[in-house]
């Protein structure tokens, strides 16, 4: 078993905290480059929407997320690494952020 702590929680930037329904929120997830990641998933109220696989050498890999009515929520993200013996960990999960959705047009 691996102890936790071992990878370092990414951080999850949004870059609103409310949108409209039909605009488009970017989402960042960045981590350390000391923790190289293979993979990048955001979740919004603990469950998976989203995953997408990171160039290497990159540190952070953004997301576009098109806002809908159910689209409100609380969002984190987290990454995974695949090691030479092809184990795949997963990292802490980012602090949370709220994303809150105004009725559109």
């Amino acid at each position: 078993a691996i102890s936790p702590g071992t990878l370092q929680a990414p951080v999850l930037v949004l870059n609103a905290s409310s949108a409209q329904e039909g605009e488009v929120v970017l989402a960042r997830c960045v981590f350390q480059k000391q923790f190289p990641a293979t993979r990048i998933v955001l979740c919004k109220d603990g469950l998976e929407v989203y995953s997408v696989k990171v160039q290497e050498g990159r540190v952070m890999s953004s997301m576009l997320l098109n806002i809908t009515e159910r689209s409100a929520g609380t969002y984190t993200c987290f990454y995974q690494q695949r090691s030479t013996k092809n184990w795949l960990r997963s990292s802490p999960l980012s602090a949370p952020l709220d994303l809150q959705v105004t009725g559109g047009t």
